[in-house]
């Protein structure tokens, strides 16, 4: 995830609101190229939290709402 900077970062555009989803520790986010799974994992078996990792993003990125 923190090979890539700016505009080219593969991480969107598919960002949900709160009300979209129960519980977002169960959620399973895959990753697919070219069709094939390249990753999978539940937001519970990370190392950091999502709001920490959302923050780590946003000291390099601009999260833009809509973008």
């Amino acid at each position: 995830m923190y090979e890539r900077w700016g505009p080219t970062a593969p991480i969107g555009p598919w960002l949900v609101t709160p009300d979209e989803f129960d519980d977002p520790d169960d959620l399973e986010p895959r990753c697919t190229v070219n069709g094939e799974e390249a990753q999978k994992g539940r937001p519970r078996d990370l190392i950091h939290s999502v709001p920490a990792v959302i923050s780590g993003l946003s000291a390099v990125l601009p999260l833009l709402p809509g973008a």
